[in-house]
């Protein structure tokens, strides 16, 4: 009969409990899911499935810009909203979701920009090293980028072009993974993971990032469970022992500190280049109150966790679409070409190519490197939106490049297409009626965060895909194996590509090639 009675009460605390989500003050008229007004298992089902940006981006085609996706949450769409929510002036905190990231070194919490729910937070652990990834500090790395750069056109021509496997499929997905994680190892330790080297992905390293990132994204829906899954003592203890990203850096953390102890040059015989982990350690000297021990862990495992796959995405997705659409592969050819450009092409000439910014800028519009929904805690003052629509404190209220980047009125009707010439000024257009355009554009650009919480990666991303691309394309002609078959991709933190097959032909020779793409 007890028993009984305990179950009857429960039950009752969970119906009102379930009533009181539905029935939410503010958030009871806004449309979304049924299920989803109940509770976060709907939204964390949908991104267990792997494409939880394509269900929110319907949800929007149906009922507008704002839906309710949780009990607690809402999603928008509204540009003008991205200001308010995400703007330097913005004091909006992240949500718990963000702690599913947070992982431990020597038994406490590594500190990361990526984590710092709050505003004062990241900026303590920001201020000590913005300059290092200032551009003008990160183009004296210009060389390793471009001895990695080397190492990946070797390969290519060799393996796929000149070799006997000539004329052979590329697996150019992998490739791009392999180059982006050994650029950002060598920008860091002054030494990469040996991915090109290899020609694999090394004790499956890249794969158990994957699922790492999988873990947080899921979970990050009900950061609750995280308690009883990573956050567990045992869960920790077993995945510090079998996470092979985890071990290989640290690995080249401890070789690198034990360099700087000794004193010996980790980089050989330019004395003034220094890696990452050598500014970082600089920065922890001059500040030592600001960055303990675990930041400098949280600063490296951003960088490499971070940066790495943002930039491999962005990289596969202009290969993909300049090879899905040869007019434009031919377009960018003949800029480049026109400049006459040495290879690898240096950042500085590339900052001349217009239109190879427009297709970098397209890729990053047309395929956003994360899906996660960018979550933020309305403060207690309320949030108005633009329609005048007002969210009480402590509302989540999120935004996504993948559905903001579908906006008509701000992108044009074809805002679904690959079209790098929406960034370029239109025939019949005014200069001032460019501009503004432009700028608005650019203003709905989430792709790398906004505000003082952007990546602060994101100078390193845009060195090495701005001097990767022209070379890679000024090199070779890449088409598709299968023009009829379409990559694959999940989403679940990251939007990663799989199955996008190319074949190469080189024409970085004087007497030209064949090239395997037609007009």
């Amino acid at each position: 009969m007890l028993i009984l009675q305990i179950l009857i009460a429960l039950g009752i605390a969970l119906f009102l409990r379930l009533s009181s989500n539905f029935y939410a003050p503010g958030l009871r008229e806004i449309p979304g899911p049924f299920l989803a007004k109940f509770s976060n298992l709907w939204r964390l089902i949908e991104t267990w499935k792997g494409h939880y940006e394509r269900t929110v981006q319907d949800l929007h085609r149906r009922h507008g810009n704002i839906v309710r996706t949780g009990p607690n949450i809402v999603s928008l769409t509204d540009p003008d909203a991205i200001e308010s929510i995400y703007g330097v002036k913005a004091d909006l905190p992240k949500s718990d979701f963000y702690k599913a990231m947070q992982t431990y070194h020597n038994g406490e919490l590594v500190p990361t920009l990526l984590t710092a729910t709050d505003k004062k937070t990241h900026a303590r652990l920001r201020k000590p090293v913005a300059n290092i990834f200032a551009m003008s500090t990160l183009t004296r790395f210009e060389p390793l980028v471009d001895r990695t750069i080397g190492d990946l056109i070797k390969i290519l021509r060799r393996d796929f072009v000149d070799g006997s496997g000539a004329r052979r499929s590329c697996d150019i997905d992998h490739w791009l993974s392999y180059f982006a994680f050994d650029v950002m190892s060598g920008l860091s330790f002054s030494r990469s993971f040996g991915f090109l080297e290899h020609g694999r992905d090394i004790d499956d390293m890249m794969k158990n990032l994957g699922r790492n990132f999988k873990y947080c994204a899921i979970v990050g829906q009900m950061p609750s469970l995280d308690r009883f899954l990573w956050k567990n003592r045992l869960v920790r203890w077993f995945s510090a022992k079998s996470d092979p990203f985890s071990i290989q850096a640290g690995k080249l953390f401890r070789d690198r500190l034990a360099e700087e102890k000794t004193g010996r040059d980790s980089i050989g015989e330019d004395k003034d280049r220094r890696d990452i982990v050598s500014r970082i350690l600089e920065a922890k000297s001059a500040h030592p109150d600001q960055v303990p021990d675990a930041a400098v862990v949280g600063y490296i495992m951003t960088i490499l966790l971070a940066g790495s796959d943002t930039v491999s995405i962005t990289l596969r997705s202009i290969v993909y679409y300049l090879s899905k659409n040869h007019h434009e592969q031919k377009k960018l050819q003949k800029e480049i070409d026109d400049a006459k450009l040495t290879y690898p092409v240096s950042w500085r000439k590339a900052q001349d190519l217009t239109y190879l910014d427009a297709v970098v800028k397209e890729a990053l519009r047309v395929h956003p490197p994360t899906s996660i929904l960018l979550e933020r805690v309305v403060s207690p003052a309320g949030l108005q939106l633009p329609d005048g629509r007002e969210l009480k404190p402590g509302t989540i209220v999120s935004m996504n490049g993948w559905t903001i980047n579908q906006n008509e009125d701000v992108f044009g009707q074809d805002a679904n297409a690959f079209n790098p010439d929406r960034w370029l000024k239109a025939g019949d257009e005014t200069e001032d009626g460019f501009q503004a355009r432009v700028k608005r554009m650019l203003r709905a650009d989430i792709a790398f965060g906004y505000g003082t919480r952007s990546c602060l990666g994101r100078p390193i991303a845009y060195l090495e895909i701005y001097k990767l691309v022209p070379t890679l394309f000024g090199l070779f002609d890449i088409c598709l194996s299968d023009p009829r078959r379409e990559w694959r991709y999940e989403s679940y933190f990251v939007t990663e590509q799989h199955d996008m097959d190319v074949k190469l032909s080189w024409r970085g020779v004087v007497d030209g090639a064949i090239g395997l793409c037609s007009e």
